[in-house]
Formats: C-alpha cells, sequence, structure tokens
C-alpha cells in the first residue's frame, strides 16, 4: 500500500500530480470549455499567433477536447491512490489553427498591454491616494469632535433632526436614529460614541442623503414619534416621550445597532 507520508498532498493527489497542475495538465474532468479556451488563448499570446475566435465558435466541448488536447501523463490523485490520465495543450495542434502574428499585430498588441498595465496602475494609485485622504479626513474630524465621522455620534452631531433622545420604560436614555435605509434604530446614549453606523461618513456629505430624505417625507406625513428632542434636551421633554414610547421601546432595546 502506498506511503501517504512520502509522497502525497494530504488525501488529494500525489506531489507529481500537483506539479503537473502547475506546468498546465490537468485531467480531462478538469478541461472545461472556458478552461480550454483560456489555455488556447494564452499560448497564442505568448508565442505570438493571432488568437482567432471563430476557429472555436460552435465547437463542442468534446470536439475541442479532442482537437486541441492530448494525453501527456499519470498521476495518482484522490484517497484511493488512482491512477488518473492528465491532458495538456497540444502546441502543433495551436500551431496548425491559428496564425502567427504580423510586426504590426504584435507592436499593437504590446502597446495595449503596456497601457492596461499603466492605467491599472494609475487606478491603484488613485484608491491609494483616496485612502490616505479618508483617513486624514476622519483622523481630524475624531479629533475635533471626540469621536469617529461613521458613529452614531457623529450623525446626531451632524443631523440632530433625524435623532430623538428618549428614556426606556427601564430609565436607561438611549437614541433613536435611522440606518441607511431609514429605518429607525436605536443606541444607549453612552454608545453611540462607539456604535458605527453602516453607510454614513460625516466627512463625506450626501452619504446618507436618501436615508434623510426618506425620514423627512415620512415625518411630513404625520409619523409618531418625530418630535425633536436633541441631545440636551429638557427632562421634562424626555418624560414625555417616555410615556410615547411605552409600547415600542421595549423591543427597540433587544435589537441595538452596535457593534
Amino acid at each position: 500500500m502506498m506511503d501517504v507520508n512520502s509522497g502525497y498532498i494530504g488525501h488529494s493527489m500525489s506531489r507529481r500530480a500537483a506539479e503537473a497542475y502547475e506546468d498546465g495538465e490537468m485531467p480531462n474532468s478538469k478541461w472545461t470549455k472556458k478552461a480550454m479556451v483560456a489555455a488556447i488563448q494564452s499560448y497564442c499570446d505568448e508565442f505570438d499567433m493571432s488568437f482567432d475566435p471563430d476557429v472555436l465558435k460552435g465547437m463542442r466541448k468534446d470536439d475541442m477536447f479532442e482537437r486541441f488536447f492530448h494525453k501527456s501523463s499519470w498521476h495518482h490523485t484522490s484517497k484511493f491512490f488512482n491512477e488518473t490520465d492528465f491532458y495538456k495543450l497540444d502546441e502543433d495542434a495551436v500551431c496548425g489553427s491559428f496564425r502567427p502574428m504580423t510586426d504590426a499585430e504584435v507592436a499593437e498588441r504590446d502597446a495595449l498591454h503596456r497601457q492596461a498595465i499603466e492605467e491599472e496602475r494609475a487606478v491603484r494609485e488613485a484608491m491609494r491616494a483616496a485612502r490616505i485622504e479618508q483617513l486624514d479626513r476622519h483622523r481630524a474630524y475624531r479629533e475635533e469632535h471626540g469621536f469617529a465621522p461613521d458613529t452614531v455620534a457623529a450623525f446626531a452631531h451632524e443631523h440632530p433632526e433625524c435623532c430623538h433622545e428618549r428614556v426606556s420604560r427601564k430609565g436607561n436614555r438611549i437614541l433613536s436614529y435611522i440606518d441607511y435605509l431609514g429605518h429607525e434604530q436605536v443606541c444607549p446614549i453612552d454608545r453611540i460614541g462607539e456604535t458605527h453606523l453602516y453607510g454614513f461618513d460625516a466627512t463625506e456629505p450626501g452619504s446618507f442623503d436618501r436615508a434623510i430624505e426618506c425620514h423627512q417625507l415620512h415625518s411630513t406625513r404625520g409619523m409618531p414619534g418625530n418630535d425633536r428632542i436633541t441631545l440636551g434636551g429638557e427632562a421634562q421633554a424626555m418624560k414625555a416621550a417616555s410615556a410615547e414610547m411605552a409600547d415600542g421601546t421595549e423591543k427597540h432595546d433587544i435589537g441595538l445597532d452596535a457593534r
């Protein structure tokens, strides 16, 4: 019986089978039509052959496999040590089906590759610069206000018209606010500085415009619980709000949007 520990990778395949995969060889079952087309196109690109998709158009998977691939080796696979045939691209078949590229075509392709690389590099640099700028804005906001710009505290500071301080039936001070869908959420007052609000960034104007518009639309239609009570509201107003929320506040306490 074969010793799994001597030449096997886990219980999936032999080391030589893994090396065959790295060399572009695979069992028949792994050569999907998409994988075969990709292998042919990659070979054409590497060896300056003009890849014409019309050559493969309408060709069935089995026909493509028979025409462009051949048995190259066998290796042990699976925990049962099956002797599995491996197949690789038939380079002669590819060269016989696709013509060599002209010098002009090679130059054009290389120019497009260089352009794509430059564009990708520019995108990465832009994303990196934007991230650094965002971190700088967040740091400055935190230093100025004492809490991060993506917290409930920041939302209450920037949009007090969408937030209401209340007292729960248990006597706890809570803040009612809206999430990015315009739905009401609640959070204990002493946790608003550490509770993050998904989708909100006080340093990016407009990040919550749609949710705020939705909230304001409901307010104009006389939705209950829209009397504004700011963080510095008076105790009497808070008691009145407590009575108003007596039936609904307790269930909100169960699902605090905090992390």
